[in-house]
């Protein structure tokens, strides 16, 4: 996940284009499936504000793309099934 995120940070839309980005968030998230709650946190939620923060830089025309609609989805709905979920033991 660290090479991932070195592979984004610092990175311009003009210097790595968006679909090579998602790429990377594709790669990402299916490694993300494999990561148990304390790794989610400790490897995962660094590369989603890394990819948040490229987002940011993305030209409002971009960002009505798929490709960039779909990040943001993945993104948005990652870490919302772990943090709220609410467990219960009978």
């Amino acid at each position: 996940m660290s090479g991932l995120i070195g592979a984004i940070v610092g990175q311009t839309p003009e210097s790595l284009p968006l679909h090579q980005v998602n790429l990377l968030v594709t790669l990402a998230t299916n490694v993300k499936t494999w990561l148990n709650f304390q790794s989610l946190l400790k490897f995962y939620v660094p590369f989603r504000s890394t990819v948040l923060s490229y987002m940011c830089k993305l030209v409002d025309t971009e960002l009505r793309t798929v490709a960039a609609r779909n990040m943001a989805g993945i993104h948005s709905s990652t870490c919302n099934i772990f943090m709220f979920t609410v467990y219960s033991i009978d």
